[in-house]
């Protein structure tokens, strides 16, 4: 013969309601349950305030530029921008520009990966630094939905006048706080939303640089939630001193930006649940060992019913 199934015979202990032997089972649930409760919390990271997905950025050149080329002499530099009022307020200083932009879906996925941007600018004499100032659209979607109009900022300066700047790097994002998962942030999208719009220039009616107000345009714009910053480490500085003067800039768009987002109260609850049960389990196990021992030698007092006794049959 074979075995193929077991019952086990089980001793049924049964007391009073409300007395020491009922209450004490009810009891240290509930006070395992909370200590559990209080471990976890304790221990830090219950509830999740915010969480990071991956997801690449569809990010797109809008042809927005500012370009400053300074010489060595302050009040002799050059400007050009996409922006009318720009080009009008510097007329007598606005410089002969050609921007071309090439963006490149390297793995084919959709979703540009490399936006070449260069800028060629004729007649501007010796240049010893260079400020530019890159449009871009940035959109991201998944936990939550992002659209805005953002920025790539280039500056280098050298002592030696130069025929053209070499940069690469990568448009990164910057978050001062969480998106909320689920909703879509779309207050910066459009013309609205460009941080050319910020343009003003000097009550002075002064055309140097600094009546560009950089400075009040970064500090608008940093006033934001989300912002994005050119990140480059290794410019490089041609020397020469013709009248032509080259920037070439290539801007990549990371595969894998971090983006962080604020989860929804259930996704916040499942997670610290989970914490809760890894604690409370372990503490079930030892409560069950000690009932057993409670009740199988009669430290509580209740009344015993054994399935191997025989039942008495009243007919």
């Amino acid at each position: 013969m074979v075995q193929v199934y077991e019952e086990p015979y089980a001793k049924r202990h049964y007391a009073s309601r409300f007395s020491p032997a009922y209450c004490f089972p009810c009891c240290s649930s509930l006070i395992f349950i909370i200590v559990s409760f209080v471990i976890a919390f304790s221990t830090g990271q219950l509830w999740i305030k915010s969480h990071t997905y991956l997801h690449q950025p569809d990010v797109k050149f809008t042809y927005e530029m500012l370009v400053v080329l300074e010489t060595n002499v302050p009040g002799q530099e050059k400007v050009w921008s996409t922006v009318d009022q720009i080009n009008t307020f510097f007329h007598e200083k606005l410089a002969a520009v050609d921007v071309s932009a090439t963006e490149q879906d390297t793995n084919f996925d959709g979703k540009n990966d490399i936006v070449d941007v260069i800028v060629q600018a004729r007649g501007v004499g010796p240049v010893h630094s260079v400020k530019l100032l890159m449009g871009f659209d940035y959109v991201v979607s998944g936990e939550a939905d992002l659209e805005m109009r953002t920025l790539g900022y280039v500056s280098h300066s050298s002592s030696l006048s130069g025929s053209a700047l070499y940069v690469d790097g990568d448009l990164r994002l910057n978050q001062r706080e969480p998106l909320t998962a689920g909703s879509s942030e779309t207050t910066y999208r459009g013309d609205a939303g460009s941080p050319f719009a910020d343009f003003v220039h000097g009550a002075d009616g002064s055309t140097g640089v600094a009546s560009l107000k950089l400075n009040g345009i970064f500090n608008r714009y940093l006033f934001r939630n989300e912002t994005t910053f050119y990140d480059y480490h290794y410019p490089v500085w041609q020397a020469g001193s013709g009248n032509l003067f080259e920037v070439r800039a290539r801007v990549r768009i990371p595969s894998h930006e971090k983006i962080r987002f604020r989860p929804a109260p259930l996704t916040m609850a499942k997670f610290g649940w989970i914490q809760v049960l890894s604690i409370l389990i372990p503490l079930l196990w030892l409560l069950r060992r000690a009932e057993w021992v409670l009740f199988h030698y009669r430290v509580l007092q209740t009344r015993v019913v054994s399935d191997i006794s025989p039942k008495a049959h009243r007919f």
